[in-house]
């Protein structure tokens, strides 16, 4: 799938990229008085985006990585909603990074990244 990810007004383009997604439901736990712990599920639920980048040249993965390392949320768009809904996103964890075995010369990354409004 082709992505465009960025600030808005200046995303940069990324194809072979494998996007998933999953919805989360937040849990806080609370410590009672008495010793035991009470969980308590909150309404809302959260889309979290899985990009996995499959075929990245050096400056590609330099491009990737400063992206992620912005302070704030960046825009993604889908190809498949033909870039007109811009999820709004903040990273989270790690940006991982390796050399692909698949295509020589070439690195494979991994982000995730939660919906916020």
């Amino acid at each position: 799938m082709i992505i465009k990810i960025g600030t808005s007004g200046s995303e940069t383009e990324f194809d072979a990229v494998n996007v998933s997604t999953s919805l989360k439901r937040s849990l806080s736990k609370h410590e009672m008085l008495a010793g035991n712990v009470k969980t308590q599920e909150a309404t809302e639920l959260y889309k979290i985006f899985t990009l996995n980048f499959v075929r990245l040249t050096e400056s590609d993965l330099s491009t990737l990585e400063s992206i992620f390392s912005q302070a704030g949320s960046i825009n993604l768009l889908l190809e498949t909603e033909d870039y007109l809904t811009d999820h709004t996103i903040k990273c989270e964890g790690n940006f991982d990074s390796e050399l692909s075995s698949n295509y020589p010369g070439c690195y494979e990354a991994k982000l995730s990244g939660v919906e916020v409004d």
